[in-house]
């Protein structure tokens, strides 16, 4: 149905179907964003727990902190023996 078949006190002006359209297009927008963000997190909270049960990253997490703490004690021992 066209403007000009509306009876003259139904139809929309232009200002008024320009407004109308644009908040639709946002709403729709906002709606399309939301409706993504929630799949990119749903996306990334999957990705995480499969890493999180994967022995290689508990194994490489384990190495990391093993070679932090043996770091440290060589640095500790190499300042102890600068300052003696």
């Amino acid at each position: 149905m066209k403007t000009q078949d509306l009876p003259l006190d139904q139809a929309l002006d232009n200002d008024e179907l320009v407004a109308e359209l644009e908040r639709i297009l946002e709403e729709t927008v906002d709606e399309a964003l939301l409706l993504q963000q929630e799949w990119l997190k749903a996306q990334f909270e999957k990705e995480n727990r499969r890493i999180l049960k994967s022995r290689a990253f508990w194994r490489k997490t384990a190495m990391c902190e093993l070679a932090v703490i043996i770091g440290a004690a060589f640095t500790g021992c190499v300042m102890y023996r600068l300052r003696n």
